[in-house]
């Protein structure tokens, strides 16, 4: 308990507060030990000074009461540090628990390498929350469904309808390779489900162009059937090994003389031909690969000795053309192969604006009413039990399209000539 000093007017020093009404603090030894001692005048209604009251605190007392409230106030100090502590831990435990245990830097480096991922794949990618409001959506997904703002906070139903999200997130599982029509377009798209222990929290959907899948399809087919021909020519070059082989076992060699001579000569023509007169390396090889395959199959594959081809202009890759000439090779050697004496003949004529390829066979023909389907994509002429493509003569109308040229097809009941144009110019030309 502290006690309050009080003294009398004649305590030293009162009479400042007597004659100037001043109101004053004084630390004095006067009392029972060191005090801190506050004076002041008593005024009368008309502001006279009637007297002084002296007020005055041991210091010892002062003191005591300044370290019971240091206790105090560092008591409560402790107990709210030890509340701060267990509250700062359950929060870090919640939000590392919320944040899969990452740290901060490894949350930030996530999402960096997160966004330069999703900006270089070239399928779309669109992701929502549980209540299938799109949250994310990348460049190759607006790009796929013909949208320029990021639609974050839709509904993925307002960007790809028709899909049966309720059974993704009822069932927890993915839903692969479901098909829509978006603008025009058809895009294969994958839904999988974002899964916490218990709860589907999100989806995400990626997309991707049907026609690039397609387009890759029928390029691995491309290059099957390239490595195809060129077994064949392995397999053609064996044979005559084998058979020279045999007659010199035999000793048959003047006739092993002929054959040899027969064999530079067609080399001979082949090389003048293809290797000094078409001067793209991979329509050199397509070729090759070609005439290897027509001799497997006992047909004769005829290349123009007249044919030409300089090197080709910059818009025009070599690839389309060995798309262009391995496909229609190959309908033609198809067309022949039950004929008795089974021929195909090749041209190539690079004179003037375009550059003009011609494929002739001497097989049966194709009806009138079927010349336009056969470049329509799965449509075959073959009968049922043979192996179908249906994707050769697509694949040579789009790229003829996409060259801006033009096929003339001329069918008789004697054979089929087809004939295709393509400018040398991206200009595009029009042919009656």
């Amino acid at each position: 308990m502290m006690s309050i000093l009080a003294g009398s007017t004649n305590f030293r020093d009162g009479y400042k507060a007597r004659v100037f009404g001043g109101y004053y603090n004084l630390e004095t030894d006067e009392f029972t030990g060191p005090a801190i001692v506050g004076i002041a005048p008593v005024l009368s209604s008309s502001e006279n000074v009637l007297g002084v009251v002296t007020v005055g605190y041991l210091k010892k007392e002062l003191w005591s009461l300044i370290f019971e409230r240091i206790r105090i106030i560092m008591y409560f100090s402790i107990i709210v540090i030890v509340i701060g502590i267990g509250l700062g831990y359950l929060l870090a435990r919640h939000i590392r628990k919320e944040t899969l245990g990452y740290e901060p830097r490894e949350i930030a480096e996530l999402y960096r390498n997160r966004d330069a991922l999703l900006t270089s794949l070239n399928e779309g990618v669109v992701a929502t929350n549980e209540d299938r409001m799109v949250t994310l959506i990348n460049k190759s997904a607006k790009k796929l469904l013909g949208i320029n703002n990021s639609y974050t906070k839709r509904h993925i139903t307002t960007l790809l309808p028709n899909l049966d999200y309720q059974k993704v997130y009822e069932d927890r599982k993915g839903k692969l390779n479901q098909e829509t029509v978006i603008n025009n377009k058809t895009l294969i798209v994958n839904l999988v489900p974002t899964l916490t222990d218990q709860n589907t929290t999100g989806l995400v959907a990626t997309l991707r162009d049907k026609t690039e899948i397609t387009e890759l399809i029928n390029t691995l087919s491309e290059v099957k059937r390239y490595s195809d021909d060129l077994r064949a020519q392995t397999h053609e070059h064996s044979n005559q090994m084998h058979l020279i082989y045999g007659m010199l076992q035999l000793g048959k060699y003047d006739e092993v003389l002929s054959l040899i001579d027969k064999e530079i000569s067609n080399l001979e023509m082949i090389n003048r031909s293809i290797f000094e007169q078409i001067k793209d390396s991979n329509v050199q090889a397509v070729l090759i690969g070609k005439i290897g395959k027509a001799s497997e199959k006992k047909i004769d594959l005829i290349i123009d000795q007249e044919s030409y081809l300089s090197p080709l202009p910059p818009h025009i890759e070599s690839s389309d053309l060995v798309t262009i000439i391995g496909n229609l090779i190959d309908n033609a050697l198809d067309a022949v192969v039950s004929q008795q004496n089974p021929s195909v003949s090749f041209s190539a004529i690079d004179i003037g604006n375009d550059i003009i390829f011609e494929i002739a066979d001497n097989g049966n023909g194709i009806e009138e009413q079927k010349i336009k389907k056969i470049f329509q994509s799965g449509y075959s002429t073959k009968k049922q039990g043979e192996e179908k493509r249906g994707f050769g003569l697509a694949n040579v109308k789009s790229t003829v399209e996409k060259l801006n040229g033009v096929i003339q097809v001329d069918s008789t009941s004697q054979g089929t000539t087809v004939t295709v144009y393509i400018p040398k110019n991206e200009r595009r030309h029009i042919y009656d």
